[in-house]
Order: C-alpha cells, then structure tokens, then sequence
C-alpha cells in the first residue's frame, strides 16, 4: 500500500492493516487482531487520503498522522482519551459515542472515525459532547 485515496461514501470501510478473520471468535482472534494492529511497519511515503470520503469509516492500525481527513466528516479519537478524560466531570455519560470509540482499538495510538451523521439518532447529543471534548483540549479539530 502506498498513497491510497477514497472517495465516494455509499458504502462503511473498516480499515485495519493486516487485519485477521474478521469474524473470528474468543481470545485467539483479539491476540491475533492486537498482533496484526501492532506488527505493521510503514514506510514513510505511506498515507490515506479520506478527506473526500463521506461514508462512514473506522480506520485502526495505520498511524492516523498520514491520514488526511476533512475535519468536519472525519475524527481522530486517540485511545488514550478515555483515560485522560474525567468523563463524570464533563458531564458526559458512560455511554458516549466518543468515549466508546476511544476503547473500541486500545492497542493502537488512535483511530480515524468518521463524524456521526446528521440523520442518526443521537447526533446533537454526539456533537455536544464532542464540543466539550474540543473546548477542553482534549481532540482537535
């Protein structure tokens, strides 16, 4: 893989380099999926290009500084958020998109998300939420 580019959006990409079975069951298939999102060595000319990719999208074990995302689609949540975060204390609830997508891939840096849609239930919650993780430091824009 080199310099790969999405566009379009009918349909949801999971990304994760050298990922196994995905439909592999028990403890065999999560020490395998840690292995292989840990294992991959890029090159430095690697990058994605998802900036004009409008479906929804989960990208795991690529390292998300060489992905070029349009920041009002897509998200870079690192996993270490869901740690560092006092949830309680911001007033967001255990059962927030952003604090279940930071947990989602622990043994990666951080995960490229796309941004809730609009039309899905939630999504002004969702995006509150993410005001207040934005106005604290704590994800970019």
């Amino acid at each position: 893989m080199k310099n790969v580019k999405f566009i379009g959006g009918n349909q949801t990409w999971f990304l994760a380099v050298n990922y196994f079975d995905p439909f592999g069951k028990g403890e065999k298939y999560q020490a395998d999926r840690r292995s292989a999102l840990q294992s991959r060595q890029f090159d430095a000319d690697e990058s994605l290009d998802i900036s004009e990719y409008y479906g929804e999208v989960e990208i795991a074990g690529f390292p998300a500084n060489r992905v070029k995302i349009d920041a009002n689609r897509q998200i870079v949540i690192r996993s270490a958020l869901k740690s560092e975060v006092d949830w309680e204390r911001l007033g967001i609830p255990d059962t927030s998109a952003w604090k279940m997508m930071a947990g989602l891939n622990p043994d990666c840096e951080a995960t490229v998300f796309s941004i809730p849609d609009p039309s899905e239930d939630g999504y002004e919650a969702a995006m509150a939420e993410l005001a207040i993780l934005r106005s604290g430091g704590f994800i970019g824009r």
